[in-house]
């Protein structure tokens, strides 16, 4: 089962990589993801505000956007004992936006997100949701999931199993407004839920505004798993208008991670890899101009994508928009057009000349794709010996033991040794206070490149101040992954390694303690003179 992608929060603490988690930590190591959108939806044509946006939204294993109106549920409530360090066991994320008023009597369903989430380490048992929008009578219609029985307006909606650390991307559940229902109107989802084994869910609720506007979505499957290295991924995709304006064209911005994710196809009506794209992006924006009335689209051929030989995991996104935008100067696209092509009826309504998007809730796709390839980093036992006095670096490292390239985020956490002193650090890393029982400083460090193949390393290099005679001084390297799955650092038993500092009177001590010691990883410039220290 996969676990949810985690970011290494203040202090170590892991926490789901969202806006909320980055407000509340005013120090590093949290990386905020650039050009989360708080509000209105991003300033068109700002391509770099928009590619930061794809790629930090990538980043994300739930895709938790920070859109206006957004609440993530449970997050401050007490936790059980047992759990901690954890978020609460069960939780919902809904948002509050805008649907459409009614196109007709067979007008599109909006897709509505309501995502269910367990944090906790085991699996929930028996799991049971409450979904009431009897709130809506009069208002709205909803078409409910497929494992839901409803009473009017009330459904109840059961699993099995909510697999540990698991969130339904997709819970299914849509929503249209009822005839002659005026903008304005508004209503609430009440949610609730529970578990055999783990209690109730954190309640939650949606509250729906009827608007008036194009409403554009993209649907691709959210997950493709045991997909071969080195093979060729078909991505189908729908478009979905479930507003009540039909839009004047389409802009549709796809991205994929290289070298894991490759476009196979140059469409014509696409340009690639603009000026400005970010590194590590493989990147299409593609314009149709196709009338966009309120209904449901494919495209005329599937993306095709080549898997790289050794990727354990990598995503895409694809995002649709009713704006006009241009990315700027790229490579065009020299193959066939790309096409949108009607999948039923569709609503006849004129199109529109920059008709309003309702919300962009469900306008950025990200789809996941797993391979059977692992990852896993490991710490690398450290042993520095060195002469007192003598100033110099230290290298601490951390190897990707797995079958496959690793990509995801780690931090280093660096337990300083008894005997020396840390220096100045380098870009991307801090200091912690000194601990009150061992007055160690421990140091975290988020090193790259994010990409590093099976047997490669990734390390951090701090400079030493070897201040007293010790032997055998003690500390850890721990390794802090950002994500943790089945396939990606199973094995947390490699997470920590030993550091061992022995520091001696002089040189000649040094050197032959450092003939038994081959996994040294202290380096003294030339010319460096010790100082005098004092034993310990």
């Amino acid at each position: 089962m996969t676990k949810p992608l985690l970011i290494t929060g203040c202090r170590g603490r892991d926490r789901p990589l969202t806006s909320f988690a980055c407000a509340e930590c005013p120090q590093p190591p949290v990386t905020c993801p650039d050009g989360a959108r708080h509000g209105a939806s991003p300033t068109l044509p700002d391509l770099r505000g928009r590619m930061a946006l794809h790629k930090s939204f990538r980043r994300l294993r739930t895709a938790l956007l920070a859109t206006a109106g957004a609440t993530i549920l449970g997050l401050t409530a007490p936790l059980p004992a047992a759990q901690a360090d954890e978020w609460p066991p069960l939780s919902f994320s809904a948002w509050d936006f805008q649907i459409a008023i009614s196109s007709g009597a067979d007008g599109p369903y909006k897709r509505i997100p309501v995502w269910p989430t367990t944090y906790a380490k085991t699996a929930a048992q028996d799991v049971n949701v409450k979904l009431d929008a009897s709130a809506f009578a009069g208002i709205a219609e909803f078409a409910w999931p497929a494992n839901c029985t409803a009473q009017g307006l009330v459904a109840q909606c059961h699993w099995d199993e909510l697999g540990a650390g698991k969130q339904l991307l997709d819970f299914g559940l849509r929503v249209r407004a009822l005839p002659n229902v005026g903008a304005g109107a508004k209503a609430t989802v009440a949610i609730s839920g529970t578990s055999a084994n783990l209690g109730s869910f954190i309640s939650a609720s949606s509250t729906l505004t009827l608007a008036s506007g194009v409403d554009i979505s993209v649907v691709t499957p959210e997950e493709f798993r045991g997909v071969a290295p080195g093979s060729t991924l078909d991505v189908p995709v729908t478009i979905l208008n479930s507003g009540n304006l039909a839009a004047k064209g389409l802009t549709l911005q796809v991205t994929g991670d290289t070298p894991d994710l490759m476009m196979l196809d140059r469409f014509s009506n696409c340009t690639y890899n603009p000026t400005g794209s970010p590194a590590g992006d493989d990147l299409a924006h593609c314009v149709f101009d196709e009338v966009v009335a309120p209904g449901e689209y494919e495209l005329s051929a599937p993306l095709r994508f080549k898997v790289g030989a050794d990727t354990v995991r990598a995503n895409f996104s694809i995002d649709g928009r009713a704006d006009a935008w241009s990315p700027g100067p790229g490579t065009p696209g020299t193959g066939p057009k790309l096409t949108l092509k009607a999948k039923g009826p569709t609503v006849p309504v004129k199109p529109t000349q920059g008709a309003p998007e309702l919300d962009y809730m469900g306008n950025t796709e990200i789809g996941w794709v797993y391979t059977s390839l692992t990852s896993d980093y490991a710490a690398v036992p450290t042993s520095i010996t060195g002469v007192v006095g003598q100033t110099g670096t230290a290298e601490f490292a951390a190897k990707n033991v797995g079958t496959g390239a690793a990509t995801n985020g780690v931090n280093l956490r660096i337990e300083i040794p008894r005997g020396a002193v840390v220096g100045t650090l380098p870009s991307g890393c801090y200091a912690g206070s000194p601990d009150p029982v061992t007055t160690k400083v421990t140091v975290s460090c988020s090193p790259s490149p994010r990409r590093v193949p099976a047997g490669g390393t990734l390390s951090v290099v701090l400079p030493l101040r070897l201040d007293a005679i010790v032997k055998g001084s003690t500390a850890t390297l721990t390794v802090e992954p950002d994500v943790v799955t089945d396939q990606i650092d199973a094995n947390p038993a490699d997470n920590t390694a030993p550091i061992t500092l022995s520091i001696y009177a002089n040189a000649g001590e040094a050197r032959a303690a450092q003939a038994a010691a081959p996994r040294g990883r202290w380096h003294v410039p030339a010319g460096a003179v010790p100082r005098r220290g004092t034993p310990q």
